[in-house]
């Protein structure tokens, strides 16, 4: 039987995704790259539209 922590890899965007790719969202506007993430989390996380502060 394991016992422990996970172990967790960190890695970079670029390794991740690749250089090319990465770079290529370095001219995005801001707020349209805020408007992916926003819309990401909602898709991870779909209980949250339902509660409010």
């Amino acid at each position: 039987m394991e016992y422990g922590w996970d172990v967790a890899v960190y890695s970079s965007p670029e390794h991740i995704y690749g250089y090319d790719h990465v770079t290529s969202c370095y001219k995005e506007d801001p707020r349209t790259s805020w408007g992916k993430i926003v819309d990401h989390m909602k898709q991870l996380y779909p209980r949250s539209l339902r509660i409010r502060r």
